[in-house]
């Protein structure tokens, strides 16, 4: 090939990087945007099992020189897509990024000679390395400097012409077309402690240009408008464009991630702002956010409110407790069940004002509401629609349709996380829905915990399945607390086989006037019960209560000492040849009163 000049990486003389297009000189296709998608160049990667098993079992012996390798390396490729597959899968499976070098400014000798010996580089060395093995098999390979948001960026950054590039990739002529390729990130990063950590990713495998450009922009022989061709790109962004977009990581760019308020990486704000945000690519089940504090590093993930629209979208309100930069860093989830959150963006927020008086939401890390696959555990999709609540008066009421066996634990916590509130929340069954109710002491935020046990699997034990966030304008005045039960209130489904009609089923929720009351339930047969009463406070219990029953009916009678809340638990008994065997069948809440009107 004809003349060159030579870009060196900062810091380190080095070979030319690219050879110049205008010369006339250069023999490699000339530059220009792919013309084709990389879904329509680049198969599936399982379609590479076999030249990937190739590459992983080279021999040491092939290792000794680029030309040995390169012509080992090809031998199962068909194409050049296929040899391109295998160099990328053996630099990225046996070189190490050296971050001990990167950590002390002495990383030596970036040649590919030296690369290969020690099986270790920073990228001047991969890109070196990748673009000689290409040159051994004539594939049309070129080596490009520029800025690259990598480790270490900080979203406040501005890039300007002024400053030395920080990063060198590659572009490869394949299918017809020029294709970007980091092989250097393909090995995997550098964690927070400097020390690599060897990640294969397929991402990095020849990327189309508009994803390629979030994090890499071209910029060599310190000219933006000669380097404008490389981005490969058929509007070329400028370089503040390129400064100011919010950064995407892996999964955010595979799982196609944009937020369509804020398309910037740093936000400036007054009290609060909102993001609304959501994933082209796949379906995102859940996100959570952290909140950290620039100057502190404290953590005010209870300052981010995040929410799912109906449409699949996601809103994160940000509240911050007081003027400052925080970073915001959002993950993502698209498998509720086994999978773990990925990184998909951060943004820098510059809050320039606050809210005296805001206060934190409970301590919850991710989305308000229920799991989506709530019918597994005997609810209706009713519940998935609640997330988030406004109680003006301190009183909270919540009805979902859910199956009579459906086994329900409510909790309830605030924003402070003391004292126990469990006391203050209640469920019950009435006409097949499961009602929840609260009285809220204080005003501020509460959450309202979920547990269920799963339907399908026969489960031992319930399981968290969500929490839905409560905002208490103003405090309620009644803060009587009810009796703690590990079920909602009424009878359990079971009861049918023991004997019980339907119908008894239906009520849940008594009331005890002048502190007597009265309980009649429809039976199958007659039936022998025991009673168990549950005071809510813990003075001495003497209340007086009585059962009898006949062949369709049990008459339940109860005279409570004083006003408040009591539980009555049902017990049937079976009679067996040793002795009595006591079921629980399930309890109801009585309010004993003095007055006409209820106030459950």
């Amino acid at each position: 090939m004809g003349s060159s000049s030579s870009i060196a990486y900062p810091r380190h003389a080095g070979e030319d990087i690219v050879r110049t297009v205008q010369s006339g000189h250069d023999t490699d296709p000339p530059i220009r945007p792919p013309t084709k998608r990389r879904a329509d160049v680049v198969p599936h990667a399982s379609e590479f099992e076999y030249i990937d098993l190739h590459a992983l079992r080279a021999p040491a012996d092939v290792t000794s020189s680029t030309s040995r390798l390169a012509h080992y390396l090809v031998k199962p490729a068909l194409s050049d897509v296929g040899r391109v597959r295998a160099f990328y899968m053996w630099i990225t499976s046996n070189i190490s990024y050296d971050a001990a070098g990167f950590q002390s400014d002495s990383i030596g000798p970036q040649d590919a000679a030296t690369v290969l010996r020690r099986r270790a580089g920073v990228c001047e060395g991969f890109a070196t390395l990748f673009k000689e093995l290409c040159g051994e098999v004539h594939i049309p390979c070129k080596k490009i400097t520029g800025f690259a948001k990598c480790f270490g960026h900080h979203p406040g950054h501005r890039y300007t012409a002024d400053e030395e590039s920080n990063h060198i990739w590659n572009i490869v002529f394949v299918s017809g077309d020029w294709w970007p390729i980091e092989v250097t990130w393909g090995a995997g990063p550098i964690d927070k402690n400097y020390q690599f950590v060897r990640q294969h990713e397929e991402l990095h495998f020849l990327m189309d240009p508009n994803l390629f450009i979030v994090k890499h922009y071209p910029f060599m022989k310190n000219s933006l408008s000669n380097s404008a061709l490389y981005q490969l790109l058929r509007k070329p962004i400028s370089l503040e464009e390129f400064s100011k977009a919010a950064v995407l990581h892996t999964r955010g760019m595979e799982w196609g991630f944009e937020s369509t308020t804020h398309i910037h990486q740093v936000v400036d704000l007054d009290v609060s702002c909102e993001i609304t945000a959501r994933c082209t690519r796949t379906k995102l089940e859940r996100m959570m956010c952290y909140l950290d504090e620039e100057n502190t590093g404290k953590d005010f993930f209870n300052h981010v409110l995040i929410r799912k629209k109906d449409n699949g979208d996601f809103t994160i309100k940000v509240t911050p407790p007081r003027p400052g930069t925080y970073t915001l860093k959002i993950f993502g989830q698209t498998d509720t069940i086994g999978d773990s959150y990925h990184p998909l963006t951060s943004f820098l927020l510059r809050c320039k004002s606050s809210d005296g008086s805001v206060r934190p939401y409970p301590k919850h890390q991710g989305l308000w509401g229920v799991l989506s696959n709530v019918s597994a555990y005997g609810f209706q999709s009713d519940i998935n629609k609640t997330d988030v609540v406004t109680s003006k008066n301190g009183l909270v009421e919540l009805t979902f349709q859910a199956r009579p066996e459906t086994d329900l634990r409510v909790r309830l916590k605030g924003a402070d996380g003391t004292g126990n509130l469990d006391r203050f929340i209640m469920a019950y069954w009435e006409y097949g829905e499961v009602v929840i109710k609260c009285r809220l002491p204080n005003v501020g935020y509460y959450s309202i915990l979920l547990f269920a046990r799963t339907l399908t699997t026969f489960a031992s034990k319930q399981e968290h399945i969500g929490s839905i966030l409560i905002q208490c304008m103003e405090a309620h005045s009644d803060i009587r607390p009810y009796p703690i039960i590990s079920h909602p209130w009424g009878l359990k489904a079971m009861a049918l086989e023991y004997g019980f009609n339907k119908d008894a089923l239906l009520n849940s929720i008594f009331f005890a006037m002048n502190g007597e009351v009265e309980i009649n339930l429809e039976t199958n047969w007659k039936l022998e019960v025991s009673l168990e009463v549950v005071p809510a406070e813990k003075a001495v219990n003497d209340t007086q209560t009585s059962v009898s029953g006949t062949d369709s009916s049990v008459n339940i009678r109860a005279q409570f000492p004083s006003q408040g809340y009591y539980g009555i638990k049902l017990f049937a008994q079976i009679s067996h040849h040793e002795e009595p065997e006591h079921v629980y069948l399930g309890a109801f809440l009585v309010e004993s009163l003095k007055r006409n009107k209820p106030s459950l």
